[in-house]
């Protein structure tokens, strides 16, 4: 990078950090985390914290973008107002080096920004660790990120099959609850179970995986309904038994021994209604799940810090792109559209889809019909999802994000987003004459 792109990269970082706007901005991204901390869940150390780094994803994210698109979009055309362009214009610095000066000044602000709120949710985390701790006693290490897998297979069966092969089942038949009549069973198996290498190391212990469960009965209130379970998997010469006398409607963790995974990474699990009241058993099948440690949180949330980054490297490199071509004005409503459309990008191809199926419902075969649906496709195609962007939904899910994924925004957002962005108001820039308003 030459001198001139740094300097003007300087300048820019300069006059829009040392701001009271910018200044405002950041105590709003130190302060919402402790704000969100306060939220309460659903009764769960778990529900808590979900809530907690949810919300303060969703409403930095919204800081991020409108503090972005203002910024953006006065980048040239607020040197054109204050006519510095022309003097910009006159000194030995080239166009597109102004481009690029002010998008590296940018770059470098948002990442102080990203680092602020990073920083106030590394805090946020210990204090709400912290008050769980003396809330629920009883919680696991929160900061331990956990794999949700559901069962694959489900079907009712005799214990003596499950005894002899583990029953081998159809595929796809999910259900929305497992009903288990009186003094009868099920069978649930579960597919692509990752042991880390601790794991491994670990015969025996069985607190990195768990079966998280709820289930309901027709039984009085706070009456423990007995179960029997055995788990295991095919190569085992027997399942391990386990037995439980629980509450209904209550979230209940199983651990499962880590000998019952096989080296696949498949469980077989089997529950016997034993209760001696001839109640019958129903697990909804959404709270029907298998939980086991894969990564930390702090890791998400370095991920998490890189994907905010993306997101909003391309707001306002679309407000740069913009603020070359038109008004300060006309840029902030057309970055403001676009960066809406990019939010919900699901919604729109949804609404693409539905229009050619109209169109075909129509039988409108001539031109309208070869051309309307690969237009409106190339249109939904190069709007980034934004909607995807978002990191909330992978770390309040306690889903480790993958570095895989992040590839995919880098691709589809910077590659495919912001470099045409930014050969386009390069372009533009260089070959307009700067005595002509830019409206």
């Amino acid at each position: 990078m030459n001198k001139r792109i740094i300097a003007v990269a300087h300048n820019a970082f300069r006059y829009y950090l040392f701001t009271p706007t910018s200044l405002a901005i950041i105590i709003m991204l130190l302060l919402v985390p402790f704000l969100c901390s306060n939220l309460l869940g659903d009764g769960t150390a778990e529900g808590k914290f979900k809530v907690f780094v949810t919300y303060s994803f969703i409403i930095s994210s919204i800081i991020f973008t409108v503090s972005n698109i203002s910024f953006s979009c006065s980048s040239i055309s607020g040197e054109w107002k204050k006519k510095t362009l022309l003097i910009l214009d006159v000194k030995p610095i080239r166009r597109w080096e102004i481009i690029l000066g002010k998008w590296f000044g940018m770059l470098a602000i948002n990442i102080v920004l990203v680092a602020c709120f990073l920083l106030s949710m590394t805090f946020s985390s210990m204090l709400v660790s912290y008050n769980l701790t003396k809330s629920f006693p009883g919680h696991k290490n929160i900061f331990m990120t956990e794999i949700e897998l559901f069962p694959v297979q489900a079907d009712e069966s005799s214990q003596d099959k499950f005894l002899m092969s583990f029953l081998q089942m159809r595929q796809n038949n999910r259900k929305e609850i497992y009903p288990v009549l009186a003094k009868g069973e099920m069978v649930w198996t579960f597919k692509g179970i990752r042991k880390t290498l601790a794991q491994r190391d670990l015969p025996g212990k069985s607190d990195n995986l768990s079966l998280s469960y709820r289930f309901q009965t027709a039984g009085s209130e706070g009456q423990n309904v007995l179960g029997y379970w055995l788990v295991g998997n095919p190569s085992l010469p027997a399942p391990f038994e386990l037995e439980t006398s629980q509450p209904k409607d209550t979230v209940h963790r199983l651990p499962i021994p880590l000998e019952a995974v096989s080296d696949k990474g498949e469980l077989n699990v089997v529950y016997l209604n034993i209760e001696p009241t001839n109640l019958s058993v129903l697990f909804p099948a959404s709270d029907f799940k298998l939980l086991y440690t894969q990564g930390s949180y702090w890791m998400n949330l370095i991920k998490g810090y890189f994907n905010i980054l993306i997101l909003v490297t391309f707001i306002f490199s679309v407000g740069l792109c913009f603020s070359c071509i038109v008004s300060h004005l006309t840029a902030v409503l057309s970055t403001s559209i676009l960066i809406f459309m990019s939010y919900l990008h699901e919604f729109i191809e949804i609404m693409l889809n539905s229009i050619f199926r109209e169109i075909q419902a129509q039988e409108m075969v001539g031109i309208i019909h070869r051309l309307s649906y690969p237009a409106l496709k190339f249109i939904s195609f190069i709007l980034p999802p934004l909607n995807e962007a978002l990191p909330h939904s992978y770390i309040g899910n306690f889903l480790l994000m993958p570095f895989s994924y992040l590839a995919f925004l880098f691709i589809r957002i910077i590659l495919l987003g912001v470099l045409p962005l930014l050969v386009v108001a390069i372009i533009y820039l260089s070959h307009r004459e700067l005595g002509i308003a830019n409206e």
